[in-house]
């Protein structure tokens, strides 16, 4: 899963670059103007990760603190924050036309949205990159056992209901504690690693 989600940061960030050090105010059309003059000047974020010994995005190469500074480099280079939702979800649609992931999440287009904000995010990648590297990662384990041993005692309590439809709202109550439940701690124990993603989350149900 953490590869796939990399492999798909690494084709949407490595494609596109604008100069750095300069201050953009730009309208819309003068965004994409400057997207379409400095396109394929980023340099490739998979020969940079050769130049440091990885020849993939996976996990090893994502506990390397000089993989984040790579990451991070890119997104300072590329002008792809300064897409507008609708371009990048041109970028996604091409680059991914035939596969599974693009298949489930046309089926849900606000969550499609979010996933195309959110790896095009600096701020979001980089703190999902941070997680992975913190030693405490193994917390997240903990959470998910402890969840799960959770939600069985609970459905166990529920199972002895006779009636079908109340054991079904009963079990999907459970369920949605429970993953509350994950949400929440996961949320405070990372918190500043995961509020870039949860404000892009929360602007998509604003609109």
């Amino acid at each position: 899963m953490i590869k796939g989600f990399f492999f798909i940061l690494l084709i949407m960030v490595s494609s596109f670059s604008i100069a750095e050090g300069e201050d953009y105010h730009y309208e819309e059309d003068e965004i994409q103007n400057v997207i379409q003059e400095n396109e394929y000047q980023t340099n490739d974020l998979a020969s940079e990760l050769k130049e440091i010994g990885y020849n993939k995005l996976g996990l090893d190469a994502l506990k390397d603190p000089r993989v984040k500074d790579l990451i991070a480099k890119q997104f300072d280079d590329s002008n792809i924050s300064l897409m507008s939702l609708e371009n990048k979800r041109k970028i996604f649609n091409d680059q991914f036309k035939n596969s599974t992931l693009k298949e489930v999440l046309d089926n849900f287009p606000k969550v499609k949205d979010i996933v195309i904000d959110v790896i095009t995010d600096k701020n979001s990648i980089i703190g999902l990159i941070s997680i992975v590297q913190k030693h405490e990662r193994i917390y997240v384990i903990y959470i998910l056992v402890s969840a799960l041993i959770i939600n069985l005692i609970l459905k166990k309590i529920f199972a002895s209901s006779s009636n079908f439809l109340l054991r079904f709202f009963q079990r999907l109550l459970v369920n949605a504690f429970t993953s509350l439940l994950v949400l929440t701690t996961l949320f405070f124990l990372y918190k500043k690693e995961l509020s870039p993603i949860v404000k892009i989350v929360a602007s998509h149900f604003k609109s």
